[in-house]
């Protein structure tokens, strides 16, 4: 089934993005159910380390561009593949 036309944008960029994640989300429901949710978890685990990471950086006075620097700062050097295991699976 395709996406609606988007009643409250009519920028083609945003349309674009709007559908490739709709598309996305068509795709993710055709796995079956138990290995979504198997998925799911694998993909949404945060180590202690990072909890503590993103409660700091929450805490800190700076603002959301600089909080959010630090959040792909973090990622970047204490990376793992884990949040990218959905990509080959479409």
């Amino acid at each position: 089934m395709p996406m609606s036309q988007p009643r409250f944008t009519t920028n083609p960029e945003r349309i674009a993005r709007l559908e490739e994640n709709y598309n996305a989300g068509v795709e993710r429901e055709k796995i079956p159910v138990a290995e979504r949710e198997k998925l799911d978890l694998e993909c949404l685990n945060v180590s202690s380390a990072k909890l503590r990471f993103l409660y700091q950086n929450s805490m800190e006075s700076y603002g959301p561009d600089v909080k959010n620097n630090k959040v792909k700062e973090y990622n970047l050097k204490h990376g793992s593949d884990l949040s990218r295991k959905w990509l080959g699976i479409f």
